[in-house]
């Protein structure tokens, strides 16, 4: 089955699904594994085999008289887009690190939605009152889902990092889709980002020790985290963007913590509480809304 004659909503969904891996993969490295260091080589990973892919689809590129930028305009706007990744990589980190995986996963994921639909209307896209109520629906199932996890006061300091991560996230989210608007290839678009990010972390880890990617185990999960949590999502996320709005994007790729809650679940042994239950059933009606809304 071609990528092409996929539905939008559901490249982002599955791209999101493999976002949601990335936690548990982490738990995977060595306890002494910085957050920093984990987007390092994250991105590194990720972003050399999005390089790759490019250069191997060159040939089949969007012809240049189908872009309607001037290449600088193009090159500002890859380059925001990719200060806001590295951005959402360290707000996300700090967040979850001060308030713990709970209430900095919600914040950050949960905000994402909010702030894309408001930024969603430089782009005139219209909020809909379909997006708005499957907005409503996914939060209150994170709220069900995530809150009952956390027994620890909250940290303000790291609400406020979980909600820059969101605004970070929107402001990719948004800029990607006006490239995409104006007919920049989404394989050069979501490449481009990832080396630059990946260029832009490594000059601030600049004589941290990686050693432990080498080990064995850590091996695997950092592969997991760079291939398939990363390189392969971020495609699909790049590929449905073009045809869904920026904020139906956002409320899909809500399934990330829903996934990440299953597996902490499954493989973690963690508790799943009845409301946090009900917080699944909530998420998966808000996804079954907007795949159904027309013109997403």
């Amino acid at each position: 089955m071609r990528v092409n004659a996929v539905p939008g909503w559901l490249l982002v969904l599955l791209g999101a699904g493999l976002w949601g891996t990335a936690g548990t993969a982490q738990a995977f490295l060595p306890s002494e594994v910085t957050p920093s260091q984990t987007a390092t080589v994250r991105l590194v990973i990720g972003g050399v085999l999005l390089g790759f892919f490019v250069l191997l689809l060159r040939p089949r590129t969007v012809a240049p008289s189908s872009v309607t930028m001037k290449r600088g305009l193009i090159a500002l706007l890859i380059t925001a887009s990719a200060v806001s990744i590295v951005l959402f990589q360290v707000c996300f980190f700090s967040g979850v690190r001060a308030t713990g995986v709970a209430v900095g996963t919600l914040v950050a994921i949960g905000s994402g939605p909010v702030f894309t639909g408001l930024l969603g209307l430089l782009l005139r896209e219209r909020i809909t009152s379909r997006w708005m109520t499957a907005t409503g629906i996914v939060l209150t199932g994170l709220v069900l889902l995530l809150a009952p996890w956390s027994g620890d006061p909250v940290d303000w300091h790291g609400v406020l990092f979980a909600l820059g991560a969101g605004l970070a996230y929107a402001c990719y989210t948004v800029l990607a889709r006006l490239l995409l608007l104006n007919g920049v290839p989404g394989e050069t678009i979501v490449a481009s980002l990832f080396v630059i990010a990946a260029a832009l972390l490594v000059l601030t880890q600049l004589g941290e020790d990686f050693s432990w990617v080498f080990t064995s185990d850590a091996l695997v999960a950092a592969l997991w985290l760079g291939v398939a949590a990363t390189a392969i999502p971020y495609f699909l996320w790049i590929k449905g963007l073009a045809s869904v709005t920026a904020a139906s994007a956002a409320t899909v790729t809500l399934a990330e913590p829903l996934v990440a809650a299953l597996l902490a679940v499954t493989l973690l042994a963690e508790p799943l509480t009845v409301l946090g239950a009900a917080g699944v059933a909530a998420i998966i009606a808000g996804m079954v809304l907007i795949a159904r809304s027309p013109g997403k």
